[in-house]
Formats: C-alpha cells, sequence, structure tokens
C-alpha cells in the first residue's frame, strides 16, 4: 500500500542514464556522437570504478541474501536489478579500462555468479525473457578479454553458500567448471526458448577456451552431453543454422586440447568415452540423417 519514493527516483534515474547513453544519434544531426556514451567510456579513475562495482553489486546482490537468509524479508529485493544490469553491460561494451579493472581486481568473479544467478532465476519466467538473454551477452562481452579465461582456472570456494537455483552439489572445481556447469544448465533445460542466445553461450565457452586449466570430470562431461545432442540427426537437420553451434562447440573442444593438452586430462578421457559418436559424425550425411529419423519415428510410433 505504500510505495518507496527512493526507489522510485533510484529507478527512474537509471531509466533516463540508460535511455540518454543507448539514444541514437539522428542522421541529419549537426555532430554524430553520443557524448554520454563518449564520456562514460572516458572513465579511468581506479576510484570511479570502485565506487561504480561497489554500488552494482550491492544492489544486483541483495536477492541472493534474501535467499540465503534465515529471516525472510530481511533484505529488501531491488526492483531495478534489470536497469543495473543493462548498466553494466553498456558499461563493459563502451569502456575497456572498466573491463579490465573489474578482471584484474577479481572482481569479475563475483558478476560471474550474479549474472548466472539472474539467468537461471529467471529461465522460466516468460515476462523476464529479455533479461536472460542479456545476462548471456554479457558473459560473452566479458570472455572477450583473455585475462577473463585465465582468471576463472582459479578455484572455486564458498559455493555452499549460494541460493539453491546455482548450487551444485558436492561442487569442487574451478569458477570455468562453474560457467560451463551454468552454461549447460541453460540450454538443456530451456526446451529451445532461448535458441536466440545459444550463439553466445557457446561464444563464451569458445572465447575461453585456449585458457581452460585442470576442467573436472563433470564439466568435461557436460562439453560431451553437449556434442553428442548437438550432432545428433534431430538437431543438425532442424533447420539451417544448428550445424554452426556444433561448429563452435566443436572448435572450443580442439582448442581447450591444442592450448592444454596435458592440463585437462578428464577432457581427454571423455573424448575417448565418446569415440563412436565422434566416429560417427565424421561419416554423417544428409541420407544417413535422414535414415536415422525416419529409424527413430517408426520406434515412436
Amino acid at each position: 500500500m505504500f510505495k518507496d519514493t527512493k526507489q522510485i527516483l533510484v529507478t527512474d534515474s537509471l531509466q533516463f542514464l540508460l535511455a540518454l547513453l543507448v539514444y541514437p544519434i539522428p542522421e541529419d544531426a549537426p555532430v554524430q556522437k553520443n557524448f554520454y556514451r563518449h564520456f562514460l567510456g572516458r572513465l579511468h579513475r581506479p576510484q570511479d570504478f570502485q565506487f561504480i562495482v561497489d554500488g552494482m553489486n550491492r544492489i544486483l546482490s541483495q536477492p541472493l541474501q534474501e535467499k540465503t537468509s534465515y529471516l525472510p524479508g530481511a533484505q529488501g529485493t531491488a526492483n531495478f536489478a534489470p536497469e543495473i544490469l543493462m548498466f553494466f553491460w553498456e558499461m563493459t561494451q563502451c569502456n575497456k579500462r572498466f573491463r579490465s579493472f573489474i578482471i584484474d581486481t577479481d572482481r569479475a568473479h563475483d558478476f560471474v555468479i550474479l549474472t548466472l544467478f539472474y539467468a537461471l532465476e529467471y529461465k522460466n519466467d516468460s515476462a523476464k525473457q529479455g533479461i536472460v538473454r542479456m545476462c548471456a551477452f554479457m558473459l560473452q562481452t566479458l570472455s572477450v578479454e583473455p585475462s577473463f579465461g585465465k582468471s576463472l582456472n582459479k578455484r572455486f570456494e564458498g559455493q555452499e553458500s549460494l541460493p539453491a537455483c546455482i548450487r551444485i552439489n558436492g561442487f569442487r572445481g574451478t569458477y570455468t567448471d562453474f560457467l560451463i556447469h551454468s552454461i549447460y544448465t541453460l540450454i538443456t533445460t530451456s526446451q529451445g526458448s532461448f535458441a536466440a542466445v545459444y550463439p553466445a553461450l557457446l561464444a563464451v565457452i569458445n572465447n575461453i577456451a585456449p585458457h581452460v586449466e585442470k576442467l573436472s570430470a563433470s564439466g568435461s562431461s557436460q562439453l560431451m552431453h553437449l556434442f553428442s545432442s548437438m550432432s545428433s540427426p534431430s538437431f543438425l537437420l532442424a533447420n539451417e543454422t544448428n550445424h554452426t553451434l556444433l561448429h563452435s562447440l566443436l572448435e572450443s573442444i580442439s582448442c581447450i586440447v591444442e592450448h592444454n593438452y596435458r592440463k585437462n586430462p578428464e577432457l581427454v578421457l571423455a573424448i575417448v568415452k565418446n569415440k563412436k559418436r565422434i566416429e560417427a559424425l565424421r561419416t554423417f550425411t544428409l541420407e544417413s540423417g535422414q535414415e536415422e529419423l525416419e529409424r527413430r519415428n517408426r520406434r515412436k510410433k
């Protein structure tokens, strides 16, 4: 019955700032430059970045704290989390120094967890599919930096304190393992509703692939499960673009093996276990794929 006037003010301010940052300059304008976006990209002082990161982290962390608190409602859930996520995305796109700052100070780990939390939390909410897509694109933007992929090899401690929606039972891996597990969950549980962001999610794996070390047995197994699904005739022949997703995944697996063969024995073992599936893909033709689909349809009938 009561409205929080401060929250309304923050939400309106954020939306106004975002409108200025993404405003397309008309073609007939005398100056073809968005100066708001230009000067956001010029920020460089560490104390400015620290102020922005602390503020975003405090707001985005509230739902996680609320879900893990013993006192329901102890934390006020921020209704402007989508605006903060959008601001974070715009900031990482237009300011390379900001990207470097959050990676070099290990704050990227916090934002990976937060981004995956919102993606997994909203994946079944039809009204918030845009947030899930934005989270995928944010991870893709961060993964372009080589130092980001290297930083993910750090062991993930304290995973037990996360909310149930993103917690992995018995997890003992790195941030890379956690990221791959979450991407695997997003792809396999979406039932095609996020097909538009599959390329972005696979691009994240592709971008970090040259730097992956000590991939766990579960992470390796999930990569090969994705390979099995995407190399099946039913997936490859479903439309004209699915083969590009398989190509991206194969490129990632090959890249991990090429750059860090000795440091990823579990992945090598998983590849050997899937030898038959890999050989079946090598001999795959349109005719054999259609025959396989017909056999499956007959079995269903």
